[in-house]
């Protein structure tokens, strides 16, 4: 019965052992060595809005681009939006 513990014991160290190991690791990430952003522009944004004309839809939204408004994924993750810059 105490073999049986200390082996369960035993066990039980060696996996919180490895879980630490590689719980460390993974914070100990290499530093960004290019600080600049990029950003990848994907879409527009999409909302939904009434359709008037349609009477088999009836009042649900339908959905609807906005042209002026698009949607953008920065390189560091983050999503942002920015109105489409006028063409001259």
């Amino acid at each position: 019965m105490k073999t049986t513990s200390l082996k369960m014991l035993a066990l039980m160290i060696l996996l919180i052992g490895a879980f630490l190991a590689c719980f460390r690791s993974n914070l100990q990430a290499q530093p960004n060595k290019n600080p600049t952003l990029s950003t990848n522009w994907i879409g527009y944004i999409v909302y939904g809005q009434k359709e008037a004309g349609d009477p088999i839809a009836g009042h649900r939204p339908f959905p609807t681009a906005d042209d002026n408004l698009q949607l953008g994924l920065r390189s560091d993750g983050i999503v942002i939006w920015r109105r489409v810059p006028s063409e001259k």
